[in-house]
């Protein structure tokens, strides 16, 4: 063989090692650092989830005032499950001028404690203390978001060690959290109750507090995720 074949013999065996590399998958940004690399990924379906929140009337005039429902069907972000559930995160925020103030239909739903259809003044009242400095000062703090920090219990009932960021603090409080799989959906759902300090927040009055926020909130959630 001439000098000129061993050449093209050479240049072709290089050709054939250099086919094009596999490609690997980009970082999620979005990954807790100890999340299993095994873990399945869902992501937040948010026209099927939603959060409650059930605000009651207190003090002297509290007659005068009414219980609201707080909501929200604008939960986005994504869960993460490894093989054992307790390697589970979840990282969630919602958009606080989504928030919905006391739609009929859910009113219907929670029953006695929160009577008939309010009329427009007092929703659009509700919404402007809601939004406003005092309490969740929208203008500043536009988002709440919501990350795990532990996960204990086995399925299907765990219990969420969570950081919640809002209003520009983060307040760490035990989310619990009856959590089943179904195909490549998961869902979960709770409810519970915390005060307004586990929150960072003051409950809202006038008058002095004799028309004020009940210092204890409930809060219910449903959550639907599609696995990636």
């Amino acid at each position: 063989m001439t000098s000129r074949h061993w050449v093209i013999l050479l240049l072709i065996t290089l050709a054939a090692g250099c086919g094009r590399a596999p490609q690997v998958a980009a970082p999620d940004p979005d990954r807790p650092p100890d999340v299993p690399a095994d873990a399945r990924v869902y992501r937040v379906s948010p026209v099927d989830s939603e959060l409650r929140v059930l605000v009651y009337r207190a003090g002297t005039l509290a007659s005068l005032g009414h219980n609201h429902v707080i909501s929200s069907q604008s939960l986005s972000g994504k869960v993460w499950l490894g093989k054992d559930p307790r390697q589970a995160a979840l990282r969630i925020t919602l958009p606080v001028a989504d928030l919905q103030i006391d739609l009929p239909a859910l009113r219907d739903e929670e029953g006695d404690d929160f009577p008939g259809e309010l009329d427009q003044d007092a929703i659009d009242g509700t919404r402007e203390n809601m939004l406003g400095e005092r309490v969740l000062n929208a203008e500043l703090f536009p988002e709440i978001s919501l990350t795990s920090r532990g996960v204990s219990g086995e399925l299907p009932d765990l219990t969420i060690a969570t950081d919640v960021a809002l209003r520009g603090q983060i307040n760490r409080i035990d989310i619990p959290a009856r959590v089943t799989l179904d195909g490549d959906l998961l869902q979960a759902s709770g409810e519970f109750a915390v005060l307004h300090a586990d929150l960072g927040l003051e409950p809202f009055s006038v008058f002095l507090g004799a028309l004020a926020v009940a210092d204890e909130l409930t809060i219910k959630y449903r959550l639907t995720a599609v696995r990636e």
